[in-house]
């Protein structure tokens, strides 16, 4: 099968999460027999590594913006997919909907693949922008009712999906996954190891948005020190949090139990999961949770223990005490008492991070996600047929 895989992110450089997704994605269906041709239609040239091309946007004038930028690229988009001639079309969603009018104009089936649903996620994490009450909602709903097939990363975004009006029989669940011949034991670097001898390593790997639980990651750096000095903590990740997180560590003379390693190469990030004791995915108590968190799977695969928010799909893909250890996010001190009876058990440890890697490898590759996604392409180009 021929498909036309459209990119609307802006730039992959500053987004290692839908960098990873595409990349990932492009493998696993090409591996099944599939020809894939990635387009990209952000509005910015890429970044250099480590440098954002984004530009902040106006607050008001982001939704007129993006509805402008999708009316004006059907044209170019029916063009491209006419010289491309794709069976299927595979829509990365951005609540663009140029390729959904540009692929009906040509007769094309199309699929959204939905991380979240755009609206709610500048409500809730973006609150300087301003959007006209329900105006994208009811579009978001309109364009993913409009599509052959619908993937969602979670059953929580399905939920959410569902309420905006897309029929519940056109969604698929396919969660995130991790390549396990990258993210593995074996993969650990001994020399970040050897920085800290006798030291248990707790690691943690994220951009430091404020929705991975900053204050959660401080708790635990500053509570677990009265339980001695053998944990040192690795951050791994980019962005102001990162920075404000190591002031507050800093005022409370934490600083020492704590390396900063900022933004880390992707392809350098196995290394240094592999090489903690214990990996962290914290995350404050909220509604709907609706993530498909790449570093969990990733954690999982590295056959690390696995300190986790019982939240949303987390809660689905962890079994506490099985394969990784759940905490509660309204009890803070339970979230320390866990981690720090952990960090004292290496058998335990042991035990969590062999079958954390065999959920990895059972339920939970890119493989996995491939075939699943496969599936509801090859259903749209028959019933379009």
């Amino acid at each position: 099968m021929r498909i036309c895989y459209l990119n609307y992110e802006w730039d992959l450089a500053a987004s290692t999460g839908a960098a990873t997704q595409i990349r990932e994605t492009v493998a696993g269906l090409e591996r099944l027999g599939h020809e894939v041709h990635v387009v990209a239609r952000h509005r910015q040239p890429p970044s250099r590594p480590g440098h954002s091309a984004r530009r902040t946007p106006n607050r008001w004038l982001w939704e007129p913006a993006n509805y402008l930028r999708s009316a004006t690229g059907i044209s170019a988009e029916t063009r491209m997919l006419r010289r491309l001639g794709p069976d299927v079309v595979l829509i990365l969603h951005a609540l663009r909907f140029s390729g959904l009018v540009a692929a009906r104009t040509l007769g094309l089936p199309v699929v959204f693949q939905v991380n979240a649903s755009v609206p709610f996620e500048i409500r809730r994490y973006r609150g300087e922008m301003r959007l006209l009450p329900g105006v994208s909602e009811w579009a978001e709903g309109r364009m993913l009712a409009a599509a052959d097939g619908v993937t969602a990363v979670s059953r929580t975004l399905s939920g959410q999906l569902v309420n905006l009006g897309v029929p519940g029989n056109l969604i698929a669940v396919i969660p995130n996954g991790a390549d396990p011949s990258r993210f593995h034991p074996g993969a650990a670097d001994i020399s970040l190891r050897g920085r800290h001898p006798g030291r248990t390593l707790v690691g943690f790997a994220g951009s430091f948005a404020s929705f991975h639980g900053l204050e959660w990651l401080e708790r635990a750096v500053v509570e677990s020190a009265v339980y001695g000095p053998e944990l040192h903590f690795v951050f791994a990740g980019p962005g102001p949090g990162a920075a404000r997180l190591a002031e507050r560590l800093r005022v409370q003379g934490c600083e020492s139990r704590a390396t900063f390693l900022g933004r880390v190469p992707y392809e350098r990030m196995p290394a240094i999961l592999a090489a903690m004791d214990i990996l962290l995915a914290p995350y404050p108590p909220q509604s709907e949770f609706y993530f498909s968190p790449l570093k969990l799977f990733e954690y999982l695969a590295c056959g690390r223990a696995v300190l986790a928010a019982r939240l949303g799909q987390i809660a689905e893909v962890i079994d506490d005490g099985e394969n990784g250890v759940l905490y509660d996010p309204a009890e803070p001190a339970g979230f320390v008492a866990k981690l720090v009876k952990l960090a004292s058990d290496p058998l335990l440890r042991s035990r969590l991070g062999a079958q954390a890697r065999r959920t990895i490898l059972a339920r939970y590759t890119w493989t996995h996600n491939a075939a699943l996604l496969s599936e509801v392409l090859e259903r749209a180009r028959a019933a379009s047929s």
